[in-house]
C-alpha cells in the first residue's frame, strides 16, 4: 500500500503545482502584480533556486532578507518529509526576529509542531 499512497502523493504535487503555475500565469497576465508574489511562486514550483530566491528577497525588502525565504524553504522541505531540515529552517525564520509578519508567527508554528511530532 506504500507505494500507491507514494502515487496518489506525487499526482497530488503535480496537480497542485499545475493549479499554482496556471494560476500564477493569470496573476502575470493581469498586469496588476506584485513582482515578489511571482518570485515566492517561482520558487515553490522549483523554477528558482533557494540561493536566488535568498538573494531577491535581499532586494527586495530588508524585512524579507531572511524571514520569508527562511519560511518557505520550510514549508517545502516539511511538504518533501524532510522535518530536521524543516525545523532548521524555521528555526532561521524565527532568527530573523521579523516578528510582525505572519512568515515569522507561522515559521513559528510549525517549528512546534515538528517538534511536539519528533516527541
Amino acid at each position: 500500500m506504500q507505494g500507491l499512497t507514494d502515487v496518489a502523493e506525487v499526482v497530488q504535487q503535480e496537480e497542485a503545482a499545475r493549479e499554482l503555475n496556471a494560476t500564477l500565469n493569470l496573476y502575470v497576465k493581469s498586469g496588476d502584480n506584485d513582482e515578489w508574489a511571482v518570485q515566492i511562486a517561482d520558487f515553490i514550483l522549483s523554477k528558482t533556486s533557494f540561493e536566488i530566491f535568498m538573494s531577491q528577497a535581499a532586494i527586495a525588502s530588508r524585512s524579507r532578507s531572511s524571514c520569508q525565504p527562511w519560511f518557505y524553504q520550510g514549508m517545502l522541505q516539511k511538504i518533501a518529509g524532510q522535518p530536521a531540515g524543516a525545523m532548521e529552517s524555521f528555526r532561521k525564520a524565527i532568527a530573523a526576529e521579523h516578528k510582525y509578519s505572519t512568515d515569522y508567527v507561522d515559521a513559528q508554528r510549525g517549528l512546534k509542531a515538528l517538534e511536539a511530532a519528533a516527541k
